[in-house]
């Protein structure tokens, strides 16, 4: 990577953030029942994002409701029978479980509220291991808790002081707690904690723990402007040149490098590529 490659790729993505479009859950929503956006979120894999942030409103549909009380009443053979009998998502067995035991940590460790796993302050609890539905903290305070006083219980956080003894939630505590969901991985915490901050707007103490999501779209970029050596290379070295890029937000790169991707500009095939029509065009040494 050269000093003016660097530069112009923060300055590009960092314009085209602030412009970023539509957000997977609308704002409405994500205010009033965060747990639509969360539990989407984890849905993305195997299937379209569009499809997976579908699946908790196709439930909430079918409930009768998009309040969280209403999720938290189904059980484990419930979800299991929506989402094989409406084919809800490609795994249908495994993500059936998976929604059932984030609703349950939500319930449990975060009073019911989704909005409290990135929002307000932290007293340093640690969350329930991963595959616990809800889950017993280990120590101090459950960290989602009850926002504190100047604190939302979905969007932006407002002014307000922290009470005695809590500390400004950082960016690497929301990934951990992130993870500590059942089968959450980095591609999905890191996709999670971007949108959060790109479409939301959600105030953290940094942004220097959100990463890139490393998926196939991401690696051919990279591979293309010539910051890895592999065009199907490892992850590590996905989050690595993202760091190296914009220490202070890795993961700022992220959407503008999927929409490349994933729109057909840069495919595998190079000669197939649409180079005037990606906002890399000028800095890319175009490998094939």
């Amino acid at each position: 990577m050269t000093p003016q490659q660097i530069e112009f790729v923060r300055l590009t993505t960092n314009e085209h953030n602030s412009g970023a479009g539509v957000p997977p859950t609308p704002v409405a929503d994500f205010i009033a029942y965060p747990h639509l956006f969360f539990l989407g979120a984890i849905m993305d894999r195997g299937i379209s994002a569009k499809r997976a942030f579908g699946i908790p409103y196709k439930i909430a549909d079918r409930i009768g409701h998009k309040d969280f009380h209403a999720f938290a009443l189904q059980t484990e053979n419930d979800y299991r029978a929506l989402f094989v009998t409406h084919n809800l998502h490609r795994y249908n067995i495994i993500m059936s479980s998976i929604f059932y035991n984030a609703v349950q940590k939500i319930k449990t460790y975060y009073n019911g509220n989704a909005a409290n796993i990135w929002n307000g302050t932290s007293t340093g609890g640690t969350p329930p291991p991963s595959g616990t539905p809800g889950g017993t903290p280990t120590g101090g305070t459950p960290t989602g808790g009850t926002p504190t006083s100047g604190m939302p219980t979905g969007g932006t956080p407002t002014s307000g002081t922290p009470t005695s003894g809590m500390y400004p939630l950082t960016s690497g505590e929301l990934v951990k707690r992130m993870l500590s969901f059942d089968g959450v991985g980095i591609k999905i915490a890191s996709m999670a904690c971007n949108i959060l901050v790109r479409d939301y707007h959600v105030k953290l103490a940094d942004t220097h723990c959100i990463d890139v999501s490393p998926d196939v779209h991401v690696k051919r970029i990279f591979y293309r402007l010539g910051f890895v050596e592999n065009i199907n290379g490892t992850d590590y070295s996905v989050l690595i040149t993202a760091r190296d890029l914009n220490p202070k937000y890795p993961g700022m790169c992220d959407l503008l490098c999927w929409e490349i991707g994933a729109s057909g500009i840069c495919v595998n095939d190079i000669k197939k590529c649409k180079c005037g029509s990606c906002q890399f065009n000028n800095i890319c040494p175009k490998i094939s």
